[in-house]
């Protein structure tokens, strides 16, 4: 089951997507609508639910998820990535795609096996 990115701390985000990845997402053919309209809350029912979460840059998200969610911290795959305030958002969004290319094709050989 797919799910819908959450965010750590969505009240501290700009709201919507970024032009970046509104652009991104027009050039690989994603609709708009495949994404929340908003940022959405991570909850402790999310965890509980989810298969594999995955966050990015673990230096970042790694305090405060043991802050905020405590005991999940060492649950987390942590894609080690950039955000903008690091790098360029051609650089991360090339980054992301890769690990989620790569993620999907884990999956796929999973399913197979």
């Amino acid at each position: 089951m797919a799910g819908i990115s959450r965010g750590l701390a969505v009240h501290l985000a700009p709201p919507g997507l970024s032009p970046h990845t509104l652009q991104r997402l027009q050039e690989r053919g994603i609709s708009r609508e495949a994404t929340s309209a908003d940022g959405m809350q991570v909850q402790e029912a999310d965890f509980q639910r989810a298969a594999r979460v995955i966050a990015l840059k673990e230096t970042e998200h790694r305090p405060l998820m043991a802050w905020l969610h405590p005991g999940w911290e060492d649950r987390i795959a942590y894609w080690e990535i950039n955000d903008l305030d690091v790098a360029k958002a051609d650089v991360t969004l090339a980054a992301i795609e890769e690990k989620v290319l790569a993620l999907v094709g884990e999956l796929e050989r999973a399913e197979r096996e």
